[in-house]
């Protein structure tokens, strides 16, 4: 007499039905393959003893072992389930184990479950916020790339304008070799400066220094416009090219 009792496996009363057959290593499973065999489970009752005496309570915990049994007609001794199947069996899994060993019960692979499920969720997001983050740097570098080229060229336009401001200096330089300041060289003849009504004179340097000193005065903050006003004073001819009369611009007044 065996034993063993028997509990709900995959055959044609479980859902999803029985198992599909196995036809090799080789073919992919489909819905459409034929149906053949069972997996049966069995548990021995908790009224079964090593004597074989069975006056052990029937509704006791089963002995802690289970038979798992593939019945198929092939000569390969498989099937193929699909997931409803394998929730069943899981089910019946489960409920035969917290029976046979309730000191750990399934519910706790359960919450185990639970956990590596959250778990899979946070390394989801970790990778996707890592594709981010990669991403972002990669638009990082982009933009410090440009940085870099817009420094280059800046570089470079500010050697222009510094190649160009020394041009402009030799040309003043030598404008004023030929012309320089207090030079009388192109006043008018003495009786005809007799004639002219006198009007006080200030360069267009210095005027252009008055000017940057209101600029100053706005823009404190700009370190390098006193330098440009002296610049400009420094540039001032001294007197009227034509009429000699002397710049009235403070900055020729001797100090005190």
């Amino acid at each position: 007499m065996s034993i063993y009792a028997s509990l709900p496996g995959v055959d044609e009363e479980s859902p999803g039905g029985p198992p599909w057959a196995y036809q090799g290593s080789h073919i992919l499973p489909t819905e459409d393959d034929p149906h053949a065999g069972c997996v049966s489970l069995a548990s021995i009752p908790s009224h079964i003893t090593r004597d074989g005496r069975d006056d052990h309570p029937d509704d006791g915990t089963p002995w802690p072992w289970l038979r798992i049994a593939i019945d198929t007609d092939t000569e390969d001794p498989a099937v193929v389930i699909g997931p409803a199947q394998a929730r069943h069996l899981a089910e019946q899994l489960n409920a035969w184990a917290d029976e046979a060993d309730p000191t750990n019960p399934a519910g706790e692979g359960e919450d185990l479950v639970e956990v590596r499920r959250e778990r899979d969720q946070l390394l989801t997001m970790h990778a996707a916020v890592t594709t981010q983050w990669r991403a972002a740097e990669k638009d990082l570098a982009q933009v410090r790339y440009q940085r870099d080229q817009l420094r280059e060229a800046l570089k470079t336009v500010n050697g222009q304008c510094r190649g160009a401001e020394g041009r402009l200096d030799e040309l003043q330089k030598q404008q004023a070799a030929v012309n320089p300041p207090g030079s009388t060289s192109k006043q008018f003849p003495a009786d005809i400066l007799a004639l002219l009504a006198h009007r006080t004179y200030l360069s267009t340097a210095c005027e252009t220094a008055r000017l940057l000193d209101g600029a100053i005065i706005r823009n404190p903050d700009r370190d390098d416009l006193p330098a440009w006003r002296d610049r400009m004073h420094g540039r001032c001819r001294l007197n009227h090219k034509f009429t000699g009369a002397p710049c009235s611009c403070h900055c020729h007044q001797p100090a005190d």
